[in-house]
């Protein structure tokens, strides 16, 4: 793969050549135009002094061409070509120049001479003009009236030439110089782009040096913007943003593996401290199951942990496969509800539900079991003694909204969104935990989120507790 600074370098290259290029043809083209337009000027003045020595008398044609008339016809390296002809192809005089060569017939208007680039002889190359006029007139200027209303047994046909080797001589020079100072520009606009790109890229490479001294261990430290181009400055608040996120991310790795590593720690410990105490000293049978009983809740509850964890870390790769439908909220909230009435009866707990019986929810039920378990299982152990529970639901476009709420929060405002949170503990509001591992509240939002919904927690009344729920309804 190429460089950037190699495609720029080609770029510019490229483009200066090609201006260069397009420039040299450009001018070329004009001073060959202008160098044409000088020779047939020369040419048709030429013709013009030849045509004023054409008389008649007494119906027959004299020619008198002059070397004094026409200077043209002295010059030895580049000589005037003439000659005369008759309407009917009869020569009447020719240049001594000519020797053994011929000049073709052809012929346009006075007003318009016809011109032809041709060869007349072994490397000689000339520029040729063709007229026709009717001799015998006084100026040049009426042979054009005149030759096309004259009798044409009266027509003369005048053909002058000059050689071209003078001219391609000029332009063989000219393009010489344009290839040369074009070679000379090149090479001043290759030292010029290297110069440039290389001042351009150095913020790059300032901004690569950056980055590399950025890793896993300081990720605190940021890419300066001072003296960044404004073309780069979005690039470098984008990454600037990136490693925010990134030094988050990494917090809460590091976070989150300590706190499964406490909260592991603590059943291991009581599992371990139970089988130690088991095996001390011979015991009864009772006292054996009895400690047997007690592993079994420790592991369950660390089953309970690993599943959980299992479970937020498929829904936060997005590998866990979930199948939405139609489901009745009431029946999903009563099965939920079920399994935690003796425990709600024990603690004197009432519990009131205010839903619509036609509320549906589009989402998967398996996954709105765990949802509802959970919140459901949090206020039943957070509500305080004889507190109560209360959940209302209603439909708002296309969402069905749902309030949960409990009595006994004992905490403040800024500590209540912080529920969803792993592992999180507030030791003065769970004094009676030791069944929860800190993880359900944030399953519930992660499953929430997969599921198109959102949930947040919010303290609206002194002591109680307010989680409001939104999914997509069906």
């Amino acid at each position: 793969m190429k460089s950037l600074r190699s495609r720029l370098l080609a770029g510019m290259i490229l483009s200066v050549a090609l201006l260069l290029a397009l420039f040299g043809v450009a001018v070329y083209a004009s001073f060959r135009k202008a160098l044409l337009a000088e020779f047939d000027g020369a040419l048709q003045a030429a013709a013009r002094t030849l045509a004023a020595s054409v008389e008649v008398e007494d119906d027959e044609i004299e020619i008198e061409a002059s070397h004094d008339a026409v200077p043209e016809l002295r010059d030895p390296q580049l000589p005037l070509y003439f000659q005369f002809r008759t309407h009917d192809g009869e020569l009447l005089v020719r240049s001594d120049a000519l020797g053994d060569m011929e000049l073709p017939s052809f012929h346009g208007p006075v007003s318009k001479p016809t011109y032809r680039n041709l060869p007349i002889g072994q490397g000689v190359r000339v520029r040729a003009l063709g007229v026709r006029f009717m001799p015998g007139l006084d100026d040049y200027e009426s042979l054009a009236s005149e030759s096309r209303k004259g009798d044409p047994e009266k027509l003369v046909t005048l053909v002058v030439a000059r050689s071209l080797a003078g001219l391609e001589r000029r332009l063989a020079r000219f393009r010489w110089l344009l290839l040369t100072t074009g070679a000379a520009t090149m090479a001043a606009a290759l030292a010029v782009c290297f110069v440039v790109v290389g001042r351009g890229l150095r913020p790059l490479k300032a901004l690569a040096a950056d980055i590399e001294g950025i890793h896993e261990e300081n990720l605190s430290q940021r890419v300066s913007e001072e003296g960044t181009p404004a073309e780069l400055q979005p690039v470098v608040a984008k990454l600037n943003d990136l490693i925010d996120r990134l030094e988050i991310a990494f917090e809460r790795e590091r976070g989150f593996t300590a706190d499964v590593a406490h909260e592991l720690k603590t059943p291991i410990s009581g599992l371990r401290t139970t089988l130690d105490v088991a095996l001390s000293r011979r015991r009864p049978a009772k006292d054996l199951a009895e400690a047997l009983r007690d592993s079994l809740d420790i592991v369950n509850l660390m089953h309970s942990m690993v599943e959980r964890l299992l479970m937020l870390a498929r829904l936060d790769a997005g590998r866990m496969e979930i199948e939405t439908r139609a489901v009745d909220l009431v029946d999903i909230v009563d099965s939920c509800w079920q399994p935690l009435e003796e425990r709600a009866g024990e603690r004197r707990l009432t519990f009131e539900r205010d839903l619509p019986e036609a509320l549906g929810i589009i989402a998967d039920p398996d996954c709105l079991v765990i949802v509802f378990s959970n919140l459901l299982e949090n206020a039943v152990e957070y509500a305080d003694e004889a507190g109560r529970i209360f959940m209302r639901g209603h439909r708002e476009n296309d969402s069905a909204e749902m309030v949960i709420t409990n009595t006994g929060w004992r905490l403040g405002q800024e500590e209540a969104p912080r529920i969803f949170d792993r592992f999180w503990r507030a030791d003065t509001s769970r004094t009676d935990t030791g069944t929860h591992a800190g993880l359900g509240l944030a399953l519930v939002r992660r499953i929430v989120l997969s599921l198109g919904g959102s949930i947040d927690a919010a303290v609206e009344d002194e002591g109680i507790l307010t989680i409001r729920l939104s999914l997509p309804a069906a």
